[in-house]
């Protein structure tokens, strides 16, 4: 996970509180849909009533009409009590009118007050599905981190078991190669004359480092340490001090690591290496051959070297690095 990216927890509470926002906002929608189809109902409603009360006023008034002796009465003036009784019709005809007109204007009346509430609900429906559409956007934006921040995790975890697994295995062919080496070495003690305090340097040799560095832990350091360190910059070039044929593998704690087997009759050693450049091959003097890392049981930068002596056990290469290299101070 990169520094300052979210937590496993807090992108799925994100993920939760969004999801419940627009939850909340879909059920206020839904709300607010029903309301103003439930408005237009009552719309339509009004609208019948209007049109069935224009309806019974214009035959009520034609009804009147139909039976109405007024007109003979003023072609003929007729008699008075023709007369009295198309008044009287007109006066039903006219209430009949006046009642529907009253009866129209108040149906009018809601018919515009329920237009403006299903107009006002309308405008809250909108804003209500532009906040719902924002949510959703937020909504899958969450999921989709959380979801490949859950992804990435068991990316690392499957890549952790990977690297113990391939861990486990190194350190159990260092086992078996340490122990191959102590009973070689046993065998050798047993007929080999006895050891020189100091072998004897070889008379062609550069530095294995082509850049700056700085020593660091020495010979039997504390630890038995069988070699040198020399601190440097990720990636600073490692060339052949010496011409030979290399190979590589992994070596438990040291990690990457090249075997220079010199044309001399040395082995060379380089740990904690980055990469190898090229395939093992036979490669001259100052040829470049790795990088400087800090794979295996390293935490810092830098090559481990060791000088080998007529292929067997390892000699301080420190004599042999500070007479070839240029001056370098240390780290402490």
């Amino acid at each position: 996970m990169e520094p300052g990216a979210p937590a496993h927890d807090e992108l799925q509470q994100q993920a939760n509180d969004t999801s419940a926002r627009y939850r909340q906002a879909k059920a206020e929608a839904d709300r607010l849909a029903a309301e103003v189809a439930a408005i237009e109902a009552r719309l339509a409603g009004v609208d019948k009533q209007q049109a069935e009360l224009r309806s019974l006023a214009t035959r009520g008034a034609v009804a009147l009409y139909m039976h109405d002796g007024t007109i003979d009465w003023v072609d003929g003036f007729g008699d008075g009590g023709n007369a009295l009784e198309g008044a009287h019709r007109v006066r039903l005809v006219g209430n009949v009118s006046e009642l529907a007109g009253a009866a129209l204007r108040d149906l009018g009346d809601s018919a515009r007050q329920i237009d403006e509430d299903r107009r006002r609900l309308k405008d809250k429906r909108h804003e209500q599905d532009v906040a719902l559409g924002q949510l959703d956007s937020e909504r899958r934006a969450a999921v989709g981190r959380f979801s490949a921040l859950v992804a990435s995790e068991r990316t690392e975890q499957r890549l952790e078991r990977q690297a113990e697994a391939a861990q486990r295995k190194a350190d159990a062919e260092q086992r078996r190669a340490e122990a191959a080496a102590r009973r070689l070495a046993q065998r050798a003690s047993r007929s080999a004359p006895p050891a020189l305090e100091q072998p004897p340097l070889p008379l062609s040799f550069v530095c294995p480092l082509n850049g700056p560095f700085k020593w660091g832990d020495g010979w039997g350091a504390g630890r038995g340490h069988r070699g040198v360190d020399m601190l440097a910059s990720r990636g600073t070039e490692n060339v052949a001090v010496v011409p030979g044929t290399f190979e590589a593998h992994f070596w438990g704690g040291g990690g990457l690591t090249l075997f220079l087997l010199g044309d001399d009759g040395n082995t060379y050693v380089y740990m904690h290496l980055l990469r190898i450049v090229g395939d093992p091959r036979h490669v001259e003097q100052g040829e470049l051959i790795a990088l400087t890392g800090a794979s295996g049981n390293a935490s810092a930068s830098h090559t481990h070297f060791e000088f080998h002596p007529g292929h067997g056990e390892a000699a301080d290469p420190y004599p042999l690095l500070v007479s070839h290299c240029p001056p370098m101070p240390r780290d402490h």
